[in-house]
C-alpha cells in the first residue's frame, strides 16, 4: 500500500521525518515529494509523481496563514474544502472569480466553486479542527482583499498550494488529506511575530496522529477500486 506525502518545502517534510514516525498499519510504503512553492509547481510535481507510481492515498502537509485570530498560532487544521481564490478580476470595486465571470465550464470537480474533500469525515474524530481554506498565487497582505476572501468563501486559512492537491486528487479519484499548521496571521509581515517552531512541531505531531489513525484503514477499500 503506497502513500504519497507532499509538501512545498524541505522544512515542512523534515517536520515529520524528524518525528520518529511509527506506523500502525502493516505493509505501508511511503514516498515523500517536495513540490516547490505555489499552485503551478505543485500541480506539475504531483501529476508527474502519480504517473510514475500507483498511490492509494496522498497527504499534503504544510504551514498556513490564518484569517481568523481566534485560531492560535501553531494550531493544526484539516482542510475540508479549498478554493482557487485570486483568479479573477476587480471590477466596479468588486471581486469577481472565474466562476462569476462564467470562464469555467461545467466541471464536476467543483462543488459550488469549491474543491471538496469527500474523505474528510474519516478523520473527524481526531480532535483536529476541520476548516475551509483558500489558495492564492500571492501571499495576501492587503486587509481589504483578505476581507474579500473571507466574506466570499467563508474560509479560515490561506495557502499557496492546497487547491492544486485537491484538484489533481479529485480528478484522478485518489483519496487525499490536506493538513495545515498555522504559522502566522494573514497580513502580518513582521516575521518576529510568526511562530514557525511551534507550527512545525505541531504539524509533525498531528501527522503522527493521522497516519496512525484506525480510520486510515478505509483507504484499503479503495486500493482495488481506484486503479
Amino acid at each position: 500500500m503506497k502513500i504519497l506525502i507532499i509538501a512545498s518545502t524541505q522544512l515542512e517534510i523534515e517536520s515529520i521525518q524528524n518525528n520518529k514516525l511509527q506506523f500502525s498499519i502493516e505493509n505501508m510504503e511511503i514516498d515523500y515529494l517536495i513540490t516547490g512553492v505555489g499552485i503551478l509547481h505543485t500541480t506539475i510535481a504531483v501529476f508527474k509523481k502519480i504517473q510514475e507510481n500507483k498511490y492509494v492515498f496522498i497527504i499534503q502537509i504544510g504551514l498556513a496563514g490564518s484569517f481568523n485570530q481566534t485560531i492560535s498560532l501553531g494550531q493544526v487544521c484539516l482542510i475540508q474544502s479549498d478554493f482557487v481564490g485570486d483568479s479573477g478580476v476587480f471590477e466596479n470595486n468588486q471581486w469577481h472569480s472565474l466562476f462569476d465571470l462564467h470562464l469555467i465550464p461545467n466541471n464536476p470537480n467543483y462543488l459550488n466553486q469549491q474543491l471538496e474533500n469527500k474523505y474528510i469525515s474519516y478523520f473527524a474524530d481526531l480532535e483536529i479542527p476541520i476548516v475551509r481554506g483558500v489558495t492564492v498565487n500571492q501571499i495576501t497582505t492587503d486587509k481589504k482583499f483578505a476581507a474579500i476572501m473571507v466574506n466570499k468563501y467563508q474560509v479560515s486559512l490561506e495557502s499557496l498550494e492546497g487547491a492544486a492537491l485537491h484538484y489533481i486528487a479529485i480528478e484522478n479519484k485518489i483519496p487525499f488529506l490536506q493538513i495545515r499548521s498555522v504559522s502566522n496571521y494573514v497580513g502580518e509581515r513582521n516575521k518576529s511575530l510568526w511562530d514557525f517552531k511551534t507550527a512545525l512541531f505541531n504539524l509533525g505531531r498531528s501527522f503522527n496522529k493521522v497516519i496512525n489513525s484506525e480510520n486510515i484503514n478505509f483507504i484499503r477499500s479503495f486500493e482495488v477500486k481506484s486503479f
